[in-house]
């Protein structure tokens, strides 16, 4: 039998908003998915429910990298949250860069199974489009964490 929460809760109501829509984004996704053959650049993985065209460069910093395929990297969710918040990027010679600040958790098995084990290794690379170096410089110089 569940336990009564003695204290009130929210009743977790919904309402109406309106939100930004990035025109065009499904053809830059479609796009790279395409260039990479549906896997993950970083580990291969060939689910397209679990992958995501993502930006080298951030979609806000840059208007005119906005849909270049040369900005996109194809990527499992997972390395694309760690790529989005500077826990990882890419060297000018394509192989994964990890910040120190994800290898100080090395200890951690799901680190090392999701991380550990790709650093330093080649990215696999598109059969179009490659990531453009000065793309993939901004992203190791502005983005990638301590």
């Amino acid at each position: 039998m569940l336990k009564r929460v003695e204290k009130e809760l929210p009743h977790g109501e919904e309402r109406e908003d309106f939100v930004k829509v990035r025109i065009d984004h499904s053809f830059f996704c479609e796009m790279i998915l395409a260039s990479y053959r549906t896997r993950c650049a970083i580990c291969s993985l060939p689910k397209p429910e679990l992958l995501v065209a993502s930006y080298i460069v951030p979609w806000p910093l840059d208007v005119s990298l906005r849909m270049s395929p040369q900005n996109g990297i194809c990527i499992f969710v997972l390395h694309d949250k760690a790529f989005d918040k500077g826990l990882l990027s890419i060297t000018d010679d394509y192989r994964l860069l990890l910040a120190n600040t994800l290898k100080e958790f090395s200890n951690v098995v799901s680190v090392q199974r999701g991380f550990i084990v790709y650093e330093g290794h080649p990215i696999i690379l598109p059969d179009r489009f490659l990531p453009d170096k000065e793309c993939i410089r901004f992203h190791r110089e502005n983005i990638l964490a301590g």
